[in-house]
């Protein structure tokens, strides 16, 4: 299914709080333009898993994740306002939903 383009990756999906660690959800206003600039500054971060452009009434289009320390993420969310300039919204993790998908892997 990887070579038909069907599934980008299988991984691991880990508990967070057991390592220590928390997890957020942001966003930034970013205009079409500049999207690939920012995109880099907030992709330098290895504790960034995702990061989209998504169309947003409020402006805030770009979001991405950081999975990190609660002291790394607001030094990486800190670094991503100096570094960008942008307005940005932050939702951090409040409650956890358990994915319960399984595959048989052949």
């Amino acid at each position: 299914m990887q070579k038909d383009g069907l599934v980008r990756r299988i991984g691991p999906i880990i508990d967070l709080r057991k390592l220590g660690r928390s997890g957020i959800l942001a966003a930034l206003r970013v205009s079409l333009e500049d999207a690939d600039d920012v995109a880099k500054v907030v992709n330098q971060y290895q504790e960034v898993s995702h990061n989209y452009l998504r169309p947003n009434a409020s402006g805030y289009n770009m979001w991405f994740t950081v999975s990190a320390s609660d002291e790394r993420i607001q030094e990486i969310l800190q670094e991503i306002k100096r570094l960008t300039g942008r307005a940005m919204l932050v939702m951090p993790t409040g409650r956890i939903f358990k994915i319960g998908v399984k595959f048989d892997i052949i």
